[in-house]
């Protein structure tokens, strides 16, 4: 395959399964042996578990849209840069739908082989999409956390425990 007919190859992908919710595209696309790197998600690396976080993600954000903002290819990779969009409206690993929209962006390099894709790194703003949905705190509300633990206005919940039983943690 051409640098061009990879690149329209990870289009159609990123297209027909992410915006379109198209699940029978990975098994097109995907090499059966297909394997997938996100620091995001590190247990899930196969087609097939690739395919249910892919549907899990489509059904908290029903209307999810993935913007490709550039592409580069060599020899058999594709890069990707691209920016994504949704609204929260359903469930996602066990957290409520909070009807909040939420943008991040990430980047992914994908390797070609003989017309499918094989494998696939990558990494996104996990946490500033999780951030958005107030799963996790904004760092100036940690900030503010770390001040009143500071000030002795807020007590911390188990640190000392922890500390107890992993002395290699100690400052």
């Amino acid at each position: 395959m051409s640098a061009e007919q990879q690149k329209a190859l990870v289009r159609r992908f990123i297209e027909e399964v992410w915006n379109k919710g198209d699940l029978g595209i990975i098994a097109q696309v995907c090499a059966p042996d297909f394997v997938l790197h996100d620091p995001a998600t590190p247990r899930v690396k196969t087609r097939l578990e690739y395919t249910q976080l892919v549907m899990a993600y489509r059904q908290a954000f029903p209307d999810l849209r993935c913007a490709i903002e550039g592409q580069i290819a060599e020899r058999d990779l594709v890069m990707t840069w691209w920016g994504a969009q949704g609204t929260h409206r359903g469930s996602l690993f066990g957290y409520a739908p909070t009807e909040r929209r939420v943008r991040y962006t990430g980047i992914s390099l994908h390797l070609i082989r003989d017309g499918q894709i094989v494998e696939s790194r990558v990494n996104w703003d996990a946490l500033g999409l999780f951030q958005q949905l107030g799963i996790v705190p904004s760092i100036g509300l940690a900030q503010g956390i770390a001040q009143g633990i500071a000030q002795g206005v807020v007590q911390p919940i188990g640190i000392g425990s922890v500390l107890e039983l992993q002395p290699e943690l100690r400052p």
